[in-house]
């Protein structure tokens, strides 16, 4: 460990605080050797999302929770799968890292042979916890520090409130019915009120939804694809800005160059068009801010000229600074 990310621990465990962001979200690269492979980092994640970058394969998610040999995709509507059945597996999740097993006759989804990979690991707050602060019991693992969290639920057959762990309002989700085919949803905004409403495995536009939340708590109106549904469990994954760290934020292209303030340098960026048909783009500096892949899309990694990340934010020069268009992202440093 370096002199600076010694500080950095240390002034974060003495104000207890986030501590070093690398503590809490990292990002690894690695090529798939078609068998066991050790992926290394300084936290114990909760959630994994990997992507194949050089085939079209699709994304996969997995965490703590639902367990780390199952995965939810954001470009597919599937049920939860055991890695669509090829018996491929993150597993040996500890405080140092992971392994990926794919097997001779394995698909390329986490670790096939030739093939390059990211994954996008959080941490959230280890073993889940039964949380009771909305009106439908959810399992929380939860990192109020770094304005992460997971829930898991059982539909109510109506509207609820679900709690969420965090000590400050949700601002994005992602959420999807695990235990039947639906697709993943996301939602993003600011306080109670009408929240922009994605179908992740689409391009369009947002739709608009009325969402409450509280500090602790978030209620999205019953539908079969949130909450309605008895007989399903929910899966969701929650974001909240935290100074320095991580912004949910949202501006207005001009069409020539502008500038974004973050007050932190992000090592990761999603953005999506709400007033426009286009996909969700998701760049980092591990691959490089010009190398985007598509959480709305199988598609292997492409290029996307016209961003740059800076020491306080990101500057557009061509790619999502379309004159009019209205830009949601995520940024982490």
């Amino acid at each position: 460990m370096g002199l600076n990310k010694r500080l950095i621990d240390q002034a974060g465990a003495a104000g207890g605080g986030l501590g070093d962001p690398t503590d809490n979200f990292d990002i690894v690269t690695y090529s798939g050797n078609g068998g066991t492979q050790s992926i290394s980092l300084d936290f114990q994640a909760d959630l994994i999302w990997t992507k194949n970058r050089t085939n079209d394969n699709p994304h996969m998610l997995s965490d703590s929770i639902r367990g780390f040999t199952k995965s939810i995709s954001t470009n597919r509507n599937d049920a939860e799968s055991s890695y669509f059945g090829t018996n491929q597996k993150i597993q040996n999740v500890t405080s140092s890292g992971y392994e990926v097993y794919t097997p001779s006759n394995g698909y390329g989804e986490i670790n096939g042979t030739g093939y390059d990979y990211v994954a996008w690991c959080f941490k959230g707050g280890g073993a889940e916890v039964s949380n009771t602060d909305g009106g439908i019991t959810t399992n929380v693992s939860a990192n109020p520090d770094a304005g992460f969290s997971i829930i898991e639920y059982q539909g109510a057959g109506g509207g609820g409130s679900t709690g969420t762990g965090l000590s400050s309002p949700v601002e994005l989700m992602i959420v999807k019915r695990y235990t039947s085919v639906q697709e993943v949803y996301l939602f993003q905004g600011s306080g109670t009120g009408t929240w922009n409403s994605f179908q992740m495995n689409s391009t369009a536009a947002s739709t608009s939804r009325s969402v409450t939340v509280t500090n602790s708590t978030i209620q999205i109106p019953a539908a079969g694809d949130f909450n309605s549904d008895p007989n399903s469990r929910y899966i969701a994954y929650c974001f909240h800005s935290v100074d320095g760290y991580q912004k949910v934020g949202s501006y207005t292209g001009n069409g020539g160059t502008q500038s974004i303030t973050l007050g932190f340098s992000p090592r990761f960026v999603m953005w999506k068009a709400t007033n426009n048909v286009e996909n969700f783009y998701m760049m980092d500096s591990v691959r490089g801010e010009n190398n985007v892949l598509y959480a709305d899309g199988n598609f292997a990694e492409g290029t996307s000229l016209g961003v740059s990340f800076t020491p306080t934010g990101f500057t557009l020069t061509g790619s999502f600074n379309a004159s009019g268009i209205n830009y949601l992202y995520l940024a982490i440093a």
